[in-house]
């Protein structure tokens, strides 16, 4: 029989845009404790300072001149509140040489880790660990990343067919990344969540996960919820859900690029693949605003999955995501007109001012951009739809918008071409100042709003 062990999905709490009011590096605490040396272990290191701390104590890093810390262990913080205050990201790696993972915060509360690399840990189950959590694993309490990157670290375990991996690179209750990234790390076989796994709200704001591969769900992240603002997940693998799984997803002015799902053998059974941007599992109600969803694939709903719940999408460009067979020969399992079903589905989609055309299908047409559910809203352009549309709906299937390309703000976008019909087509709803680049960007030029993410 199949092991989760400690970290289950809750399935649907209350999720709100978070735009990050986040403590300050400087904020007053109980002690600083100056970490003097780089060793391993003994007087003056880090995981001697560490054991001697008391919750909200910070622990200083900044004055070290060496570029690593390497462990032969992980160091274990029994604090609740921890705070890891490090010279910046390139200067200092705490290295957990494959020796088990580098952080295990056994506190309720905030694991605060600043300017510092974490990278090169293992969490083995054969040598008696969880499997969860190749760099940092904090099951009761908060994992926030500053200025910090958490990299190159492996959950693993030979035995597969009876333990599933959680989070190659954090498994938490909680993480919040701020002004960071989470990227190319490892979940072995029947893994969920190759960057972040947890089993609360994980808070992405100007951040990055990338890079990551696993068998389950989410490749990039698995969370209960997932709340990005100024953020990107690109480049992440999964049966389901390239980028993302969650019950809720609330994603705003980020981009969600490039991520895969691919057919899986689970146990001498093939698991269809579905969702390869985003996979929305719970009932609730989703939000998309401001967002990009490019270049994803999929056998169906290649752009993002809302299964059970619904979703409102507001000035939001959903285009070149790639609808595909299996690969190899594992298409004889299924009959042609399994796939393709369209790159968007939802129970019930409400749509205002957003593209949701020019994706794609490798075999078969048309490539239907919507799959099914309700569609309701304003000022959309949408392509092909199996589903009827709004009376007001530009029916184009080439919105002409150029790759997706740095346009300017912390993330990739399509700029509209000088002729896309999306130009002064669309609404501002949310009365929003800036289009998906943010600040210098203004959100309405000229007569009207245009039609998606981008304003030209």
């Amino acid at each position: 029989m199949i092991r989760i062990r400690s970290l289950t999905l809750a399935l649907a709490p209350m999720c709100l845009f978070a735009l990050g009011a986040f403590l300050p590096e400087g904020a007053a605490h109980a002690v600083t404790r100056k970490v003097t040396n780089c060793n391993n272990a003994g007087a003056g290191s880090l995981r001697a300072v560490v054991a001697s701390a008391a919750s909200g104590d910070a622990i200083d890093l900044r004055s070290l001149k060496c570029s690593s810390i390497v462990l032969n262990g992980a160091i274990v913080v029994p604090q609740d509140d921890l705070r890891l205050l490090g010279p910046g990201t390139l200067s200092l790696t705490i290295d957990g040489n494959r020796a088990g993972r580098v952080f295990l915060h056994n506190g309720a509360g905030t694991l605060y880790i600043a300017k510092l690399s974490v990278s090169n840990g293992l969490s083995l189950v054969s040598a008696g660990d969880e499997g969860e959590g190749g760099c940092i694993r904090s099951l009761g309490g908060t994992v926030e990343l500053w200025r910090s990157r958490v990299h190159g670290c492996e959950a693993y375990s030979p035995e597969y067919t009876s333990v599933a991996l959680l989070g190659g690179g954090i498994a938490a209750a909680n993480v919040t990344l701020n002004f960071s990234s989470v990227f190319e790390n490892k979940a072995g076989i029947y893994s969920y969540g190759g960057g972040i796994y947890a089993t609360g709200t994980a808070r992405l704001y100007y951040s990055e996960v990338y890079g990551h591969e696993v068998t389950g769900d989410g490749g990039g992240i698995v969370a209960n919820v997932v709340d990005a603002s100024y953020s990107t997940i690109r480049d992440n693998t999964a049966n389901r859900g390239g980028g993302i799984a969650c019950q809720r997803l609330n994603l705003n002015k980020s981009t969600v690029s490039g991520n895969r799902a691919v057919l899986r053998d689970f146990l001498g059974g093939y698991t269809e693949n579905e969702a390869g941007g985003v996979l929305v599992m719970g009932s609730g109600h989703s939000v998309v605003a401001d967002s990009t969803i490019s270049g994803n694939a999929a056998f169906n709903y290649s752009a993002g999955e809302f299964r059970a719940g619904t979703v409102t999408i507001y000035n939001s460009t959903i285009t070149g995501n790639i609808e595909n067979y299996p690969e190899g020969d594992l298409w004889h399992y299924y009959p042609p007109e399994y796939f393709g079903r369209g790159a968007l589905h939802a129970v019930s989609i409400r749509l205002e001012g957003t593209i949701v055309a020019g994706n794609q299908r490798l075999q078969g047409v048309p490539p239907y951009d919507i799959a099914s559910g309700t569609v309701t809203g304003s000022h959309n352009l949408i392509g092909h739809s199996q589903v009827p549309l709004p009376a007001d709906t530009l029916t184009f299937t080439d919105p002409r918008v150029a790759p997706l390309a740095d346009n300017g703000g912390p993330t990739r976008t399509h700029r509209l071409l000088g002729d896309s019909p999306a130009i002064d087509h669309g609404n501002n709803l949310l009365n929003r100042q800036y289009d998906q680049r943010g600040p210098g960007f203004p959100r309405t030029k000229g007569p009207a709003t245009d039609i998606g993410s981008y304003e030209r």
